[in-house]
């Protein structure tokens, strides 16, 4: 072999290497691309994936709301399901499920209440509505601080002031009973629910000033045509105490 063909071969051996470096180059920067592209793919999938859950359970929560509002409780509660089923944690979702269960008369519902106000988009009609469940199931511990507040905001709301003295009377303290309804008896003049409220408690309370006092107010009801007439006529008829003309 003479001599320029010999420094032929050594120049092409030469310049295999560098061809073989930047193939290698491509295809690790080939595979870098992927590997990002599949890790993008992978991180951007399930928030996507949580959204269109969550779309899908405002929708059947909807439903249920509108069913609810019909009185369809059953159709009601199917919605529901899938709905809690699909997002547990949507304020729609928890508000819905909540309020079912308290028509269904489940002590759960104050539970689906808490969380419901957890994500901070409750409404003062639903901290009402809570309340009203929490009085109903002996809840307490939610319904005093949460009235405590209701009260506060809404101090000419008569019902929220029921409930109020509804929950003092849970906890079976009779002197705070008799003056938070004093006090609502005087916020409210002319309730006759309320008075009634008060003059059960002053019956109620074996004290003989009291339940005379607590009489009075039943005798003025049952003479005065009140809406609480004839609950006073009854609480009048079982009082022992009662001369036999006065319980005719």
């Amino acid at each position: 072999m003479s001599m320029p063909e010999r420094a032929g071969v050594r120049e092409e051996g030469l310049s295999r290497p560098p061809r073989r470096l930047a193939r290698s180059r491509l295809f690790m920067l080939v595979v870098a691309v992927l590997l990002v592209l599949g890790i993008g793919v992978r991180v951007a999938v399930p928030p996507a994936y949580r959204w269109v859950k969550a779309k899908r359970a405002r929708k059947a929560a909807g439903e249920a709301e509108r069913l609810l509002g019909e009185g369809r409780l059953e159709d009601s509660a199917r919605f529901s399901r899938v709905a809690y089923e699909l997002a547990p944690n949507e304020a729609e979702v928890l508000r819905v499920v909540a309020r079912l269960s308290a028509q269904l008369g489940r002590s759960d519902s104050v539970s689906h209440y808490l969380a419901y106000r957890a994500t901070g988009q409750m409404s003062q009609e639903d901290r009402i509505a809570m309340a009203e469940a929490a009085v109903r199931f002996g809840r307490i511990d939610v319904a005093r601080p949460l009235l405590g507040e209701l009260t506060a905001e809404r101090p000419t709301d008569r019902h929220v002031w029921r409930l109020a003295l509804a929950s003092v009377r849970q906890t079976g303290d009779l002197a705070k009973s008799v003056a938070l309804a004093r006090s609502v008896v005087s916020r409210f003049g002319g309730d006759a629910e309320a008075e009634f409220a008060l003059a059960s408690l002053l019956v109620g309370s074996g004290q003989a000033g009291w339940m005379g006092e607590g009489q009075r107010i039943l005798w003025g009801l049952a003479l005065g045509r009140t809406a609480m007439d004839q609950q006073a006529v009854q609480m009048l008829a079982v009082q022992s105490d009662l001369k036999p003309a006065e319980a005719e």
